[in-house]
């Protein structure tokens, strides 16, 4: 059994994990689609690696399954980190307070 305090502490910690996963999502979105466009090439898309390509004059276009993983992978590591030291900044905030 876990007290009040608990719950809105993992409460928390849980909304912290989410608003860093998605300000890291949306890091890696803009940095891998920040390219200007080709008109004669196809495009990549991803960083820092690539999880999918446009077609150009010839081809298809396709997804890069490894470089989706891995940026996917990429995003939840850095949302880790990021709760992480947030929470430790608000436990420091909090100690200095009382």
């Amino acid at each position: 059994m876990s007290t009040e305090a608990e719950r809105q502490s993992i409460g928390r910690i849980f909304y912290r994990f989410v608003a860093a996963l998605l300000c890291s999502s949306f890091v890696v979105y803009l940095a891998g689609n920040a390219k200007p466009p080709c008109d004669a090439c196809g495009r990549e898309h991803g960083w820092p690696l690539v999880y999918y390509r446009e077609s150009g004059l010839i081809g298809d276009p396709h997804w890069v399954w490894t470089g989706l993983i891995a940026d996917t992978t990429l995003c939840f590591l850095a949302s880790m980190v990021f709760t992480l030291l947030w929470s430790m900044a608000a436990q420091f905030a909090k100690a200095r307070v009382e």
